[in-house]
């Protein structure tokens, strides 16, 4: 088998030295100065396209193919004259140690054969281990993106109760509420009681980030806002009813509010309310994103501290109660509370629940521009809507 080996390189070598010695000057000339070229640009594009190598490497790699092809040409011509007789004595070798009876050519075919199949194994190697490797390499940017998501999106769907205390969506470096916001919060009236006997009784719903499983929620009521033209709606004359049908959203707000719609992004949407009768560095923030996959950091601008949590179904949201604190989106929903009073950022207290595909979230601000009735409210709507 070795002898065979040893004939089957020596002729592979005296072919190519009888081929190239063959060839015109012409025709030597342009297969040494253009296959490198082409096969560098080739092989160029597979890594960039194909594989979405960066640049530089695949720059570097196509040298490094020119370099590998031009030395191969040049070995060719450091082929000795004798590799002809070699190649005739040792296939005389290979004829003595071959079995009687046997055909040279068949048994010439039967290694071409292996030799072939030998090539094609080598290549199929080279494939599967450049998929491979491609393949781990995206597992692990989509993992880092994962992660990455992860952590901005892990405190949005927290329990309602966690809201208060130890609000991990702040900001590391956001200055704490005031104290006498604090204390505002503290003699805020608390629900009714029907509403607490209404939350016990119903069931308790099951963890379900320790299960693993979805579990079925309770049917949603309609909107109050649903399908009614501004001041259509008894006890809400004066009510001012934003749409945008590129983006799905549907908002109301009171006559004492202004509504400003920034566009940023192709897929991200700020609306900003505040007051009419507030200073204008009051504001109250809700931002709509249609699909949370493409926002980041830098979507929004850094004076807002944004917090958003994705659910896959639908779009849009619509606000409940009598000022823009209350609020439903189904899709991908990315909300931000924030005021700011005298240079200082005042961040409020988001309570986020998910219901029927549906992202609850219930701001109460630390602002002054909201009254205790207006905080009563929405505390009472939220536990109505999170137990009915």
């Amino acid at each position: 088998m070795l002898l065979q080996v040893q004939a089957q390189i020596l002729r592979l070598l005296a072919s190519v030295r009888r081929g190239v010695r063959g060839m015109q000057r012409d025709t030597l000339l342009a297969l040494a100065l253009g296959s490198p070229p082409l096969v560098a640009v080739t092989v160029f594009i597979g890594l960039v396209v194909v594989l979405d190598t960066p640049v530089t490497v695949a720059l570097f790699a196509s040298l490094a193919v020119v370099v590998f092809g031009l030395g191969l040409l040049g070995l060719v011509f450091l082929i000795p004259e004798s590799i002809e007789e070699d190649r005739a004595r040792l296939d005389r070798r290979v004829a003595l140690h071959r079995p009687e009876g046997a055909s040279a050519s068949r048994a010439d075919t039967r290694f071409h054969y292996w030799w072939g199949l030998l090539v094609a194994g080598l290549c199929l190697v080279v494939v599967l281990l450049g998929m491979t490797l491609d393949g781990i390499r995206r597992s692990a940017w989509s993992q880092d993106e994962q992660a990455s998501a992860n952590d901005s999106t892990a405190e949005a769907g927290a329990p309602a109760s966690q809201a208060p205390a130890g609000d991990s969506r702040r900001e590391a470096d956001a200055p704490p509420a005031p104290a006498a916001d604090s204390r505002q919060e503290a003699d805020a009236p608390p629900a009714p009681a029907a509403d607490s006997r209404q939350e016990a009784d119903a069931p308790p719903a099951p963890d379900r980030e320790d299960s693993g499983v979805k579990a079925p929620l309770p049917r949603i009521r309609p909107s109050p806002f649903s399908a009614k033209a501004p001041g259509a709606d008894p006890g809400n004359e004066g009510w001012t009813v934003y749409r945008n049908a590129e983006l799905g959203i549907r908002i109301a707000y009171p006559p004492t509010w202004v509504c400003e719609a920034q566009k940023t992004t192709d897929r991200t949407h700020r609306l900003i309310f505040k007051p009419r009768d507030a200073a204008s560095d009051y504001a109250y923030v809700l931002v709509n994103a249609m699909d949370a996959r493409v926002l980041s950091a830098r979507d929004f601008a850094t004076d807002f501290a944004t917090t958003y949590r994705e659910a896959p179904e639908g779009r849009g949201y619509e606000v409940w109660g009598p000022t823009p604190t209350i609020f439903a989106g189904r899709g991908a929903v990315a909300v931000n509370c924030i005021g700011k009073k005298d240079g200082r950022e005042v961040i409020s207290r988001n309570c986020f629940f998910e219901h029927r595909g549906w992202t609850l979230a219930v701001a109460i601000t630390s602002g002054s521009f909201f009254s205790d009735e207006e905080r009563d409210f929405a505390s009472r709507v939220f536990d109505s809507f999170k137990t009915e």
